[in-house]
């Protein structure tokens, strides 16, 4: 992540010093022209409750309002400091989400197709269609952070054969991998289907996973009070008793992202 983010021509990387030491880092990540993601506010344990996370998050956002002042920026977080931050800066939460893990399933799996590069607008429309995609504040998750849904990250999902279409078209399932201490995990990316198919399409993916050669099933889900439901009843539970809260701000008369 560190020699990412010093290679990106279009992010904005910034440290916090004391005494001659880099005592905090932030990172502003452009994930889409317009829209932008906080990501890596980390100080140095010693010198926590100095203000020095308030400096650098002000600084963050002065940044962005003077070069980029257009579309979204966003974070997530479960520290209490930062949502306080947040608030003070004018961020609004705008949904959470924690990790969700299922054994995989050794089970033949014949209803998922990989999904075809002619296919990626209708697999969109699918997907923004689905009652999933609303529970999750019509976001892509990209692990443990999000964005909004853009055709070059399905097609980047095609490519790597991480994206099929379920049932002829009732369904599209999209995954990207976690590495964990004792190995790798897949996790849902997007995932689009109607109600009454979403438990039936979470068995097939936990029985894709063991067909791929994975132990377990992921997913940094939504905490949407509609979405726990299907995922007790596809054998999922929860894995973290912490959760992120993405927090979003728009810049002053743009459109809010959807």
């Amino acid at each position: 992540m560190w020699a990412d983010w010093l290679a990106d021509p279009d992010g904005f990387l910034a440290v916090a010093e004391y005494n001659g030491k880099v005592v905090g880092i932030s990172m502003l990540e452009c994930f889409h022209p317009g829209e932008w993601y906080l990501a890596g506010l980390r100080v140095h344990p010693e010198m926590a409750g100095r203000g020095i996370a308030a400096r650098l998050n002000d600084y963050m956002l002065d940044y962005w309002q003077r070069r980029h002042h257009r579309g979204v920026v966003r974070l997530a977080t479960h520290n209490p400091k930062v949502k306080h931050l947040c608030d003070r800066t004018g961020f609004h939460s705008i949904g959470e989400f924690t990790i969700f893990v299922s054994p995989s399933m050794p089970e033949s799996v014949q209803t998922l197709q990989p999904l075809l590069l002619d296919q990626v607008d209708p697999a969109i429309s699918l997907a923004e269609k689905s009652p999933v995609f609303e529970w999750h504040a019509r976001l892509y998750g990209h692990g443990w952070s999000w964005s909004d849904l853009h055709p070059k990250y399905i097609i980047a999902a095609v490519e790597k054969g991480c994206a099929w279409l379920w049932r002829d078209g009732l369904g599209v399932l999209v995954i990207g991998e976690d590495k964990e201490d004792d190995g790798v995990m897949p996790l849902i990316e997007l995932v689009g289907c109607s109600k009454e198919h979403l438990t039936a399409l979470l068995q097939d993916y936990r029985r894709l996973a063991a067909r791929l050669g994975y132990r377990k099933a992921g997913w940094v889900a939504s905490l949407h009070p509609e979405l726990q439901p299907y995922l007790l009843e596809a054998g999922f539970y929860r894995d973290w008793d912490r959760a992120l809260s993405v927090y979003e701000l728009n810049a002053p008369g743009a459109l809010k992202s959807c």
